[in-house]
């Protein structure tokens, strides 16, 4: 069986030869990370030593279907290029076309998969950084930079998708869940989060990801792991000794608050229980 399909393909080439056609560039793809755009594709079987290969992409909002020639894919004999240049508008749906082409001789044309930019990019990962304290697990984030620019500064991936936050997932060192949450950017693209009250020496691991209302093609972290801190022995006896003042400190306040008021008390039975005249005496004594 394998003989006669060897003679087919044999043939098939000697044809393509003989009508001046070349072999057609196969798996041409159009992708996207991050709204940097690659179209890649792999050589025909069959194809001659120093082809060359041409790109053409069409806008189908702005070109009305035309395919228009990518001016830094022309005549290239690498088997993909950058778009990120030519695809500037992120709502738009772009194709590309690609053929092989020698001195005497050029394939049919291959069109790629379609891609709208904020639909089908692949987002992230954030950039993320990982400390640890005693009990504390702190998560700081970051948006990744695209190859596009707004007056001269660099954009980031939250400057095109508006609807970008953050998913922060807390795993143990054996990779189950712990917890999940979501984190909002500041201003800036920024996120911080903590994982409180975990327990101390021990080892957790930490992975983010974006959560956008338009696109669902998102690209997890790499696990990132640190162990929290040892309680500190010195730490430890800080509370009870507060404690053991506050209490000492409570029970010498109210010795003398019991004894002001003996004192008190006993000062008014004793001038109660003088005469009347004399105590009268003893009170205009003390005014004069």
């Amino acid at each position: 069986m394998a003989k006669p399909a060897l003679w087919i393909i044999m043939l098939s080439h000697l044809l393509l030869h003989v009508l001046g056609q070349l072999p057609t560039p196969q798996n041409v793809k159009l992708t996207s990370v991050n709204f940097k755009y690659f179209v890649t594709w792999k050589a025909g079987a069959g194809s001659v030593p120093g082809t060359r290969y041409t790109v053409t992409a069409c806008n189908l909002s702005r070109s009305n279907g035309t395919f228009i020639p990518v001016k830094k894919c022309i005549n290239i004999t690498t088997m993909s290029c950058d778009l990120s240049q030519t695809f500037t508008f992120f709502h738009d749906l772009y194709w590309v076309r690609v053929i092989s082409i020698t001195n005497t001789s050029k394939s049919n044309w291959v069109e790629s998969n379609e891609l709208l930019p904020l639909r089908d990019t692949i987002l992230g990962p954030p950039i993320v950084n990982v400390t640890s304290n005693i009990q504390t697990i702190k998560i700081t984030l970051d948006m990744p930079l695209t190859p596009h620019k707004d007056n001269d500064k660099p954009m980031t991936v939250k400057d095109i998708d508006l609807s970008l936050i953050y998913t922060v997932t807390l795993l143990d060192k054996d990779g189950k869940e712990l917890a999940l949450d979501k984190v909002e950017p500041d201003e800036s693209g920024k996120g911080v989060y903590q994982f409180k009250n975990l327990k101390s020496k021990s080892t957790y691991c930490v992975t983010a990801t974006f959560l956008s209302t338009t696109n669902k093609n998102t690209k997890a972290s790499r696990k990132i792991c640190a162990t929290t801190s040892p309680q500190n022995a010195d730490i430890l006896w800080i509370a009870p000794l507060i404690a053991v003042l506050v209490f000492i400190a409570g029970t010498i306040i109210c010795f003398f608050v019991v004894w002001m008021l003996k004192e008190f008390a006993h000062l008014h039975l004793t001038q109660s229980k003088l005469p009347k005249s004399l105590w009268k005496t003893q009170r205009k004594s003390q005014e004069l």
